[in-house]
């Protein structure tokens, strides 16, 4: 099969509503809060040099996944391949970022007017990456998958609205429903892609700010190294979310990863495969 095959528009999806996902997502969301409030103890992410090596789930054991996402989406469900390297350092980074701009997130969040939460992302954005001057211009796209598909994200013009959208999301739902809202704002970001570069950053640092501002937790939750030991599962998830409009198996993964950081040894390097796929077990998910 050719490396280079077919490229696919990643459209902004409709943001959902709240009430109505809330009431079915019960179960998921109050777990969530009892694991953030019941993680007290101190997270201690690896070094890089551990968590680079860390058993993960090989590409084989996700194809069948991926492909029948595939089938049933016709071409709308390509996947960014999961990272082969581990990028250190990104939850410190972003934890020092949020520890020096919370307020200012706080404020945008709690401001009617989007205007602050723009300035905002555009203030923050260098300090993510020093490709991020501003919101991005330009087409971008994904890297290739191994089957040679790759996706292009939503068109630049569409990003000023997107994210006045994003915020409006967040002024209506932050204090109802923190930990949707939180969930959703960080699919929302990255599916939108408003920067050059960083756009992973950026949505976990808008998770951490509202699960902080809503007071469910202190500690910045590491998200990178949580989606990094499991794979693509948490892409896998967000295909879903966006293609089909089902968030039930995204917050099945954000419960189980959030447990397992505050109950199990998760960045243990001696954890076997069945222990991280325990984040996201396939077997337990229906497409």
């Amino acid at each position: 099969m050719s490396s280079y095959k077919h490229t696919t528009r990643v459209d902004l999806f409709p943001l959902p509503l709240a009430g109505d996902w809330c009431a079915s997502l019960g179960a998921e969301i109050c777990a969530m809060e009892l694991s953030l409030a019941s993680g007290t103890r101190k997270i201690v992410v690896p070094d890089s040099s551990r968590l680079r090596h860390h058993s993960r789930p090989r590409r084989d054991q996700l194809d069948s996944s991926i492909h029948f996402l595939w089938d049933r989406s016709s071409d709308e469900a390509v996947l960014r391949p999961f990272a082969d390297m581990f990028s250190p350092g990104r939850s410190l980074l972003e934890s020092q970022i949020l520890s020096e701009h919370f307020a200012d997130f706080s404020q945008a969040f709690k401001s009617r007017s989007a205007i602050s939460f723009l300035e905002l992302v555009l203030e923050t954005a260098p300090l993510i990456s020093n490709l991020a001057q501003g919101f991005r211009t330009n087409d971008v796209y994904s890297s290739r998958d191994c089957n040679g598909y790759r996706k292009k994200f939503s068109n630049p013009y569409a990003i000023i609205q997107r994210m006045e959208e994003i915020h409006r999301f967040v002024y209506q739902n932050v204090f109802r429903h923190p930990i949707f809202t939180a969930v959703v704002s960080a699919v929302a970001i990255t599916n939108c892609h408003p920067l050059m570069d960083g756009n992973g950053r950026l949505s976990r640092i808008v998770f951490n700010a509202i699960i902080r501002l809503c007071d469910l937790a202190k500690l910045y939750l590491p998200l990178y190294e949580i989606f990094w030991i499991s794979g693509c599962c948490y892409e896998l998830n967000v295909r879903r979310a966006e293609i089909f409009d089902d968030w039930k198996p995204l917050f099945l993964y954000f419960k189980n990863a959030v447990r397992l950081l505050f109950e199990g040894d998760i960045f243990n390097e001696s954890n076997s495969l069945d222990t991280v796929l325990r984040i996201n077990p396939f077997g337990g998910m229906t497409f």
